[in-house]
């Protein structure tokens, strides 16, 4: 779904036509699909888009939405500029400003016009007047978030906080925002059919399970007979009407109790789940790893979409995203300025425990951050319901395909002469696995003996029992640590065994654990591969103690 940005200010001159022009062109720069708005009679946005002789403006499609007729068709109030869509507006808005104050319940008209066209693009930016009118209550009813603009100057700075007063009561009385079910956008795909039937769920069946006088009832008597603990309340009503903690959570929040159940002293710890998390929270390496083993959910997730683990989040694998500098990896700017579409949205969330702290966080694939007895805890949240617009990204996309090229690009070009060499050497009956490895050995420049232990952690003298072709019998931990040391991709690797007369087992450990962190963590180093191999209290490869050692 796109989102709504309001740009917006109490003082005339501070620059918001510019700053939407401005921004609106940045973000379509940036391959976003982008809809400005010009929400202000001075029409000074339109001027900055150059439209003249314009015959349907905003103004019009509010008067539509008042007078309950249909909307004209889009190319009749839609103009494009380079790239960029736009809707224009008149001096003839004043006139609808005025009849907005004259109407009830007329905050959300621009909402009205807007949301049909909020799954079309990325982001739609609204240039609003200088006022807190009618008019800008529309743009703030209408907007997930805010721009304020607002030069450096006393006249411009006391209007700031009345601004920022009016964007807060807006939030809580028009604006709300609370469930954290969106309906799904994109195109027809089964999945996608599957999020609209999910998110129907979501929406209809609390208000079918949970009438409003009926749910408020039973609320209110269970207040008014010594309720006094949120997390209580939540669960003698999620029993009662047999749904989740989460339904009776925001029917709580719907039909008026928040008033009365905020006073309770649990109320910010039962509700932290749904309003206080940090979104995109990046992992260390032990973090990720110890999550993808303790949770099925999260590692169903990341093999499906054949994600890989990068610079601290869970990435599609692709060239767009990923990128390869002296042999490490990391993500690239376009990546890192759209984590919503090519990243998995793992969560940190502070909350309290609480009796039945559990069962609220049941849906979640979730690590304690902070593993203490003390009450605070400090949580990383993964849930497959906040992962709409990643989805989208790579529903419709030939995962399988996409990361066997991927890997390829990322760890070696299957073209490239040196693989092509290496994978003739591993195939040639006649030549040996040390004859072999020595061929990538000599490609790596480890001429130094402590060059190869130490991108292997296998003992220095191994190399030159490789290089006298006397190593061709080795273990398979040796043959593994080698095999990361030098970076090779898992087809490699398979390649490797074969010729070495071992066998990988992909589904017994270690073999298994070996090969998952091949597979999600590309260009890994020696050293940190033993580190994943801690975290799940698995023997590290290669030589534990360097100087003691003896070669078999």
């Amino acid at each position: 779904m796109g989102k709504i940005i309001m740009i917006g200010a109490m003082k005339g001159g501070v620059g918001k036509s510019v700053t939407a022009f401005n921004l609106a062109y940045s973000l379509q720069k940036k391959g976003k699909k982008v809809l400005a708005v010009d929400f202000d009679p001075q029409s000074n946005l339109t001027t900055c888009f150059g439209a003249e002789d314009v015959d349907v403006a905003i103004g019009d499609l509010i008067l539509n939405v008042i007078e309950d007729e249909e909307l004209p068709e889009r190319g009749e109030y839609i103009w494009e500029r380079n790239g960029v869509d736009f809707i224009p507006s008149t001096i003839g808005l004043s006139a609808v400003e005025a009849k907005l104050r004259l109407e009830m319940g007329t905050e959300k008209m621009l909402a009205a016009v807007l949301e049909p066209l909020r799954g079309d693009y990325d982001y739609i930016l609204i240039d609003t007047c200088p006022s807190l009118g009618a008019l800008t209550i529309n743009a703030m009813a209408a907007a997930d978030e805010v721009i304020v603009t607002v030069n450096p100057q006393l006249l411009a700075m006391k209007g700031l906080a009345d601004f920022l007063k009016t964007v807060k009561k807006i939030k809580s009385c028009i604006n709300e925002k609370r469930t954290n079910f969106e309906p799904p956008s994109g195109k027809r795909t089964k999945q996608n059919e599957v999020e609209w039937l999910e998110w129907q769920a979501h929406r209809l069946a609390p208000r079918v399970l949970m009438p409003k006088n009926m749910f408020r009832k039973k609320a209110e008597e269970l207040l008014d007979n010594d309720i006094n603990s949120c997390d209580e309340l939540i669960h003698q009503l999620a029993e009662f009407f047999i749904v989740s903690r989460s339904s009776v959570k925001i029917r709580l929040l719907e039909v008026g109790l928040e008033e009365r159940i905020s006073g309770f002293q649990d109320y910010e710890a039962v509700y932290a789940e749904l309003n206080r998390t940090k979104d995109f929270v990046p992992l260390t390496l032990e973090e990720s790893f110890q999550m993808l083993s303790d949770n099925p959910i999260l590692e169903e997730w990341v093999e499906s979409y054949g994600l890989l683990f990068v610079d601290g989040y869970f990435v599609v694998p692709d060239k767009k995203n990923i990128t390869v500098k002296n042999g490490e990896i990391h993500l690239t700017k376009r990546a890192k300025t759209n984590l919503p579409t090519c990243a998995l949205n793992i969560r940190e969330q502070h909350f309290i425990t609480y009796k039945y702290a559990q069962e609220d966080l049941s849906c979640y694939a979730m690590m304690y951050k902070v593993d203490s007895e003390e009450i605070d805890q400090r949580l990383l949240l993964f849930s497959p319901r906040i992962q709409s617009d990643l989805k989208e990204s790579i529903d419709d996309k030939d995962v399988p395909g996409i990361y066997e090229k991927a890997m390829k690009d990322i760890m070696g070009n299957s073209n490239d002469e040196t693989e092509k060499e290496f994978l003739r050497l591993l195939r040639d009956e006649d030549t040996t696995l040390c004859q072999s490895l020595t061929f990538m050995i000599d490609k790596k420049g480890w001429t130094d003996p402590l060059d190869f232990y130490e991108n292997t952690l296998v003992h220095e003298n191994y190399l030159k029992r490789i290089r006298d072709n006397e190593s061709n019998k080795m273990e398979s931990g040796t043959i593994m640590a080698i095999c990361v040391g030098l970076g090779l991709r898992r087809d490699l690797i398979e390649e490797v065994y074969q010729k070495s007369e071992r066998k990988l087992h992909p589904y017994q450990d270690p073999d298994r654990i070996w090969l998952k962190i091949i597979d999600r963590y590309p260009c890994i180093s020696i050293v940190d591969f033993n580190r994943l191999l801690e975290v799940v209290k698995m023997e590290p490869i290669g030589t534990k103690d360097r100087k003691n050692s003896k070669v078999s």
